[in-house]
């Protein structure tokens, strides 16, 4: 059983929360230094579909409470492939957010020494949104608010990057009209960091302002962040949705896209400098960067490029479920691996592992496998039956 699980299953059995979940509470917070598991051991990229939480991943579940539709955190354990919900009151049916503390930590949860960190936007929306940090013990209580960014808000659905102690990622400004309630359609994003350490965040640099913008951290690799980014400098006028015809449509559709800049940028962790990538990368094409590996397209074709070494023509072509697991990197998408050692690809097998699935761990001589989104079905699988025969 791996020491996470250990921690949340030890706070399932012998803390009682009493009858309502414990309160968030403002104050200050050390945390006291310990060295931190990182699924790569030298950075950690958790999106919407992968959230690496030491030894497992977390996921969040939708539940229909008594008053609205609610998420709730979970923790897989990929010793046992079991799953619990972040609470530790006996009993509890897990279905109320008043009195379960594994809701309300949905928007980017990491554990970082022993502790969850996660955001909330308060408010949810309006001029004064802002993006507040939080820190709460295992079983999901004892809550603390550590930091907070005004005037932006924290997309649940977008990466976060784990470097060491700090935790990177992106917040977007909304730019409202002179009536201080409808939004203009200008957007901001920023990119920021929040040190678990000294519970500081800032604001390191701004990625790129326009319409139907947005930026995300794609990956990690060389001691830089790789951020891509998408927005219109011009607005786009509105289709009449009720008058419009399939020509239209396509004619809005073809607009946009000529109108959108896709781009790729770096932040150097080094110099704090926002620059462009040294390598020409699609920036609509296939990435991966975490684990001293840079994956990309160019064009039709692939490279590979491992830390301290030149660009390399390859056939891998990495996919968003991509994960780096025992030398290997995983792309089941495409049904291949790549050998981080030698290069070579192996083939997967489609009977084991179908283009949906994620390759998430390798445990006991048997690599943790994923059904899709579906964070119910997990299944260890041996390395003869996951490779094909070369």
């Amino acid at each position: 059983m791996n020491k996470l699980f250990a921690v949340i299953l030890a706070a399932l059995l012998l803390t009682a929360c009493g009858e309502t979940a414990q309160k968030e509470s403002e104050g200050p917070h050390t945390v006291e230094p310990a060295p931190v598991v990182l699924t790569d051991k030298t950075s950690v990229i958790n999106t919407n579909t992968h959230m690496s939480a030491q030894g497992g991943e977390f996921y969040t579940e939708q539940v229909m409470t008594a008053q609205f539709a609610d998420f709730r955190l979970n923790f897989t354990d990929f010793d046992t492939l079991k799953s619990t919900a972040i609470c530790s009151k006996p009993n509890c049916p897990h279905d109320d957010p008043e009195t379960c503390s594994a809701f309300g930590m949905g928007n980017h949860p990491v554990v970082v020494d022993g502790k969850i960190y996660f955001m909330k936007n308060d408010p949810e929306w309006g001029p004064e949104q802002a993006v507040k940090i939080y820190s709460a013990d295992m079983d999901g209580t004892g809550r603390i608010k550590l930091a907070e960014i005004k005037n932006c808000a924290s997309d649940s659905l977008t990466p976060i990057a784990i470097i060491g102690k700090t935790l990177y990622f992106t917040v977007s400004e909304s730019e409202f009209n002179d009536d201080g309630f409808t939004e203009s359609g200008l957007k901001t994003v920023r990119l920021c960091a929040f040190n678990c350490e000294t519970n500081k965040a800032e604001t390191l640099c701004e990625i790129c302002r326009g319409y139907d913008t947005s930026a995300e951290i794609k990956g990690y690799f060389d001691g830089k962040l790789y951020v891509r980014a998408s927005y219109k400098n011009e607005k786009q006028e509105p289709i009449d949705f009720s008058t419009a015809t399939d020509e239209d449509w396509n004619a809005y559709i073809d607009e946009g896209q000529k109108m959108t800049v896709n781009e790729y940028k770096t932040y150097d962790l080094a110099d704090g400098n926002l620059g462009e990538p040294q390598y020409d990368i699609d920036p609509l094409g296939e990435f991966f960067a975490s684990g001293g590996m840079l994956c990309f397209q160019t064009g039709e074709k692939s490279f590979i490029v491992r830390q301290g070494e030149g660009a390399v023509e390859t056939d891998f072509i990495p996919n968003i479920g991509s994960c780096l697991v025992n030398g290997f990197l995983f792309s089941p998408f495409y049904g291949m691996a790549l050998d981080t050692n030698t290069l070579e690809i192996r083939q997967l097998s489609a009977d084991v592992v179908t283009s949906g699935d994620f390759v998430l761990d390798y445990r006991d001589g048997g690599y943790i496998v994923r059904t899709g989104i579906d964070y119910g079905s997990y299944r260890r699988v041996s390395p003869d039956e996951l490779f094909k025969e070369k």
